[in-house]
């Protein structure tokens, strides 16, 4: 019986990447195919709920990590929702700015047990490929947060303080895989550098991420 608990204790503790990659995948892939059932902002805004809480079940075998995790997670979640409810442009300043902080908390822990553990397995990748996942999540908050403080930063961005995410999101992504279609660009100096230290970051992470692998 011991054997079982502890069996069923590992699995689950070895899956929580696989969580976390799941709804990170759901939040970014699914929400605009399901807009037709809710609105598009309402579905970003719960997927980014669900990410929440698979971030916290991640990190949660590290009682300080978790710690950290949990102060950030609690404002993070109410801000963002109150973001949602009064689309206010210091509600979403500040929704923005501890998603941020709460993000990079997690994608360091993340990498820390990436970069530190000895034996490469599929729990491992799931991690690591999370922790790319999120770098672009992270990103795409940054840019949120320069266009509110400095409008027209970005060619084509939304007028309103309460756009899509996904706008960000697409930009982020875009940028941290180096695809560069150039449907948006960056107009300002600070956008500029924004831009080329995600690059960097992306080409970096998957250079060192192969060399750690191999």
């Amino acid at each position: 019986m011991a054997k079982l608990i502890i069996g069923v204790v590992t699995a689950v503790r070895q899956g929580r990447f696989l969580c976390l990659l799941t709804a990170l995948l759901i939040y970014l892939l699914g929400a605009p195919f399901l807009e037709g059932a809710l609105r598009l902002r309402l579905l970003y805004y719960l997927f980014l709920t669900a990410i929440l809480l698979a971030s916290l079940f991640a990190v949660r075998t590290h009682r300080i990590q978790t710690l950290m995790a949990l102060v950030l997670a609690i404002p993070m979640v109410c801000l963002v929702w109150l973001a949602y409810a009064r689309p206010l442009p210091v509600f979403i300043l500040s929704a923005n700015l501890v998603s941020l902080l709460f993000f990079a908390t997690i994608t360091i822990s993340i990498l820390q047990f990436v970069f530190t553990t000895r034996e490469v397995t599929r729990h491992v990748i799931f991690g690591a490929v999370s922790a790319y996942l999120l770098m672009g999540i992270a990103w795409s908050l940054l840019y949120a947060i320069l266009a509110l403080f400095s409008p027209g930063a970005f060619s084509s961005a939304p007028e309103s303080a309460d756009a899509q995410p996904g706008y960000y999101l697409y930009f982020s992504f875009v940028t941290l895989t180096t695809l560069g279609y150039g449907d948006i660009t960056p107009l300002t100096p600070k956008a500029q550098a924004l831009v080329i230290g995600e690059a960097l970051l992306g080409q970096i992470y998957m250079a060192v991420l192969m060399a750690w692998l191999v």
